[in-house]
């Protein structure tokens, strides 16, 4: 049984609306993992540089949908600080519809102080 309580979500790159088709919870964990492995890439190494761009154009993929970061790159090469970005970009767009949503939801509006 599906059930979806929270508005279907969805990140606009290159101005093109895209679907987040994975949970809050994966999404902020897709971009704590691409912040580390980013951050343990060895400038040195175009095999450690192409590693870490792969993990993420896979990760914007299962975050999207199969073919996402090859119709944002428009096929072309990818680098690393491009695809960073759009990890970036998914995550926090996730993570701030979904404090909107809570907010919205679940939070009563202040209500303004007596004055005295």
């Amino acid at each position: 049984m599906k059930i979806d309580f929270a508005p279907a979500r969805s990140v606009e790159i290159n101005g093109k609306q895209y679907r987040i088709i994975r949970s809050d919870f994966e999404v902020y964990a897709i971009g704590k993992e691409a912040l580390k492995r980013c951050a343990a890439v060895v400038p040195d190494s175009v095999e450690s540089i192409r590693s870490c761009i792969e993990w993420m154009a896979n990760q914007v993929d299962y975050a999207l949908g199969v073919g996402a970061i090859r119709e944002i790159s428009g096929g072309a090469p990818l680098d690393i600080v491009s695809v960073m970005r759009v990890l970036t970009h998914i995550s926090a767009t996730s993570g701030e519809e979904y404090k909107d949503y809570v907010k919205s939801e679940y939070l009563q509006p202040e209500q303004p102080r007596p004055t005295a």
